[in-house]
């Protein structure tokens, strides 16, 4: 029943995984031109920006990750109470979710890390 909801939270672990690696990388790798004084990202520089940007997205995916695996056993638990035509619906419904809203928020998620990993590799050439 909930295979759909499964298949995507690993993708989205994947995805946290990428972007905490990307933000250690940076972290250990660049030393200048994306902090302010304080050891904050420097918004007002681009790496600065997408840091700030990945450092939010990914404190977002990480609580949404929590909610979605609690989601998960209760969809188990309710789905075996359903008839078989309640449970497909619910399994269609679930299948649509996954399929937009994953698919959104990951992409987004992994352009930022793209985007991170573009200028890093530029400041660390500069």
């Amino acid at each position: 029943m909930a295979d759909p909801l499964s298949t995507k939270i690993a993708e989205w672990m994947d995805g946290i995984e990428a972007a905490t690696v990307e933000l250690r990388l940076l972290q250990g790798l660049v030393r200048g031109g994306w902090q302010d004084e304080l050891g904050e990202p420097d918004c007002r520089t681009p790496l600065g920006s997408v840091v700030q940007d990945v450092t939010t997205e990914l404190g977002c995916a990480v609580d949404e990750i929590e909610a979605l695996t609690k989601a998960a056993s209760l969809v188990r638990r309710v789905a075996a109470q359903l008839d078989a035509r309640d449970r497909a619906a619910l399994a269609r419904a679930l299948e649509l979710i996954c399929t937009v809203d994953f698919s959104t928020r990951l992409d987004f998620l992994a352009g930022k890390v793209y985007e991170l990993k573009r200028l890093r590799a530029a400041q660390a050439v500069n």
